[in-house]
């Protein structure tokens, strides 16, 4: 089986080196990162280039328009991926037990993923600090952009057909990247809208 890891960043040079210090890289996968387009995307680069092959966007996507097409692209060329985003501070067996899961649950057509985060064995629905999935199970599902966003479709997908999440006994990564304030905007209106994260524990 064919595996790649796929890291997407944006604009977070702090929380993206931490992230970085994390990770623990196995022989036999490929790594890529995509990077959305801001003005210090260079910077960001800088940060993985040594270990990841480097994609940068030429126009901001936001996370929904830089995953979604991300990963449907390395299928073209893999069998599964692992995804993991700036904000992750991975444990150091994150990587091997992804694979592991991959490999043991190939087969098993009920389960729709495997996940970094604490929970059930048979999760309804995805886990999103840090996942990962087959080929197959994501071409099952068209994913549009606009329409929730892919953590609401990938769960939708899940639930509608009766897919678990695999997730691990214990937890495996740290989300560091749920506090202060945020600020999304929405080019079609013009608007910039801000909310606030509330912390999360683990």
């Amino acid at each position: 089986m064919k595996i790649a890891v796929i890291l997407f960043a944006y604009n977070r040079p702090k929380y993206l080196r931490k992230a970085m210090a994390s990770h623990r890289f196995l022989k036999g996968l490929d790594y890529y990162c995509f990077i959305d387009y801001s003005p210090i995307q260079l910077e960001i680069s800088k940060i993985v280039e040594k270990h990841y092959k480097v994609i940068l966007r030429n126009e901001w996507c936001g996370l929904d328009g830089n995953m979604i097409p991300g990963v449907t692209e390395i299928f073209k060329r893999y069998d599964a991926v692992i995804v993991i985003e700036d904000d992750l501070v991975l444990s150091k067996d994150a990587f091997y037990y992804l694979v592991n899961q991959l490999i043991l649950l190939e087969k098993d057509k009920n389960c729709g993923s495997v996940s970094l985060y604490k929970g059930s064995e048979y999760e309804e629905g995805n886990r999103f600090w840090g996942w990962a999935t087959w080929k197959d199970r994501w071409k099952q599902h068209k994913f549009v952009l606009g329409q929730g966003g892919q953590g609401l479709q990938f769960w939708n997908f899940h639930k509608k057909n009766n897919l678990y999440c695999r997730c691990s006994r214990k937890q495996r990564a740290k989300h560091i990247g749920t506090t202060g304030v945020n600020t999304r905007w929405y080019s079609k209106f013009g608007i910039r809208q801000y909310f606030r994260r509330e912390k999360w524990g683990l």
